[in-house]
């Protein structure tokens, strides 16, 4: 199972905009990096439920995309989203963590704090939890002494983490210790985008394998919101994780979070976004076709429209999107006709969003997708 592109390249270009971690604008997924990278996506503040409700138009999102901008329109592009940081104003940081507690003042800080300090963090946390000896051992592993095995369903690819600290758990000390668990799975996590390059995948990086481990133990003992939605989250990062996979980790996320909470959709709509493209392959090994990568996008984001009409998430989400396909088809010259009609559709999603919020990103976002039409 891989966690990968996502965090860093959206979630990079992405995950480095989402980032937290400036480091993840490479990695956490094109919904972080490239998903935040590729997928950069503007962070929208989520109004208060008794704001005015929108329209529920099936219009899509874009994320704009720099490289296919002038200097006056990259100024007037929405701020991009953070791969390990925000996924959205007002919605969660991903990964969540406890408020003020010792990983996110870490991942809060102003300048990229360094790995050891991360690491030290990490594994005061573990020892809480009864499991410093297992979590400094497998971050000292090294790539070449790790096996994997396939589980029986393809999906997911399991380490020898598992058993390990599968034995070290103890209920009574996870129940006790809510907020560390929490914290222990974010700062994992973290330090595995830190360690990883442009990367974050369980099978090239120590510290995802055990965030990965670590997670999936702890959902077999207790599920929780939380939990579920950074375990998502983690698997969405992968280089080219199985989309069905992270859809069913996802889904549990959003059941476990109920519907007060967009985030475990959102981060899924931004996944997808970063996983998509046109004109081009940009050789990453995807399990379904790039159109209909594009379908599941937009209809994700549809999806968030209807479930939160009054939150601009769906709205601007695909106008963001929409706008970073026209970007990259102008600048290749790739189906004009095409470019054009997503950026209409854009402008008008972005018209929508504003109707539900007064951010002044919306407005910059809204001429920018005018600008060429």
């Amino acid at each position: 199972m891989h966690l990968g592109t996502r965090l860093l390249r959206a979630f990079g270009a992405a995950l480095a905009g989402l980032g937290v971690l400036a480091l993840l604008t490479a990695v956490l997924s094109p919904v972080l990096a490239g998903r935040l990278a590729a997928g950069a996506v503007s962070a929208y503040p989520v109004p208060g439920r008794n704001a005015s409700s929108g329209p529920t138009d099936s219009s899509e999102e874009t994320s704009g995309d720099p490289s296919a901008t002038s200097p006056a329109e990259q100024d007037a592009a929405p701020e991009p989203m953070d791969p390990i940081g925000q996924v959205a104003s007002g919605l969660r940081e991903l990964p969540l963590r406890t408020p003020d507690g010792p990983v996110d003042r870490l991942l809060q800080e102003p300048i990229l704090i360094p790995s050891t300090e991360l690491r030290d963090t990490t594994l005061q946390l573990a020892d809480q939890l009864g499991l410093a000896g297992v979590v400094a051992a497998g971050l000292d592993t090294e790539l070449y002494e790790i096996t994997s095995t396939v589980a029986e369903d393809g999906t997911y690819s399991y380490f020898p983490f598992d058993d390990d600290i599968a034995a070290e758990l103890d209920p009574e000390v996870l129940a006790a210790n809510e907020d560390v668990v929490l914290d222990l799975s974010a700062g994992l996590i973290a330090l595995a985008a830190r360690d990883g390059g442009t990367r974050v995948d369980p099978e090239t990086t120590p510290g995802a394998m055990l965030a990965y481990s670590f997670l999936r133990q702890s959902g077999l003992l207790d599920q929780s919101c939380d939990l579920q939605t950074n375990f998502a989250f983690l698997v969405g990062l992968g280089i080219s994780p199985p989309t069905n996979g992270v859809q069913a980790e996802t889904s549990r996320a959003v059941t476990l979070c109920g519907a007060e909470d967009p985030t475990p959709a959102w981060a899924y709509a931004k996944y997808l976004a970063a996983l998509t493209n046109v004109g081009s392959d940009d050789g990453r090994t995807l399990d379904l076709p790039p159109a209909k990568l594009r379908e599941l996008a937009r209809s994700s984001f549809a999806q968030l429209r209807e479930n939160y009409p009054d939150l601009p998430l769906g709205y601007a989400g695909e106008a963001d999107l929409l706008l970073d396909w026209a970007d990259r088809s102008d600048a290749i010259g790739w189906q004009p006709f095409q470019a054009r009609a997503w950026r209409e559709e854009a402008v008008a999603l972005y018209s929508l969003a504003r109707s539900t919020s007064a951010d002044s990103r919306l407005l910059l976002g809204h001429a920018r997708a005018g600008r060429r039409g």
